[in-house]
């Protein structure tokens, strides 16, 4: 996670990171797609890899929020 991620508001770090949880809840890690998790949270992909450099990155960082 890049530290350009918690310069957002934190309603906008749980939008994005609810998107994310949603696509890996729904589709396993395998099978989430970073397109969905932008379109859900409203975000460009590179914006999304600006955040998180990789999509391991952003599933490990998701998992951590919600456990």
């Amino acid at each position: 996670m890049d530290k350009t991620f918690k310069k957002l508001s934190e309603e906008r770090q749980l939008e994005i990171l609810d998107a994310a949880a949603h696509e890996f809840a729904v589709n396993g890690y395998f099978r989430a797609n970073i397109q969905g998790i932008c379109k859900r949270a409203e975000i460009s992909n590179g914006a999304l890899y600006k955040y998180f450099h990789s999509k391991e990155g952003l599933y490990l960082y998701t998992y951590n929020y919600i456990c």
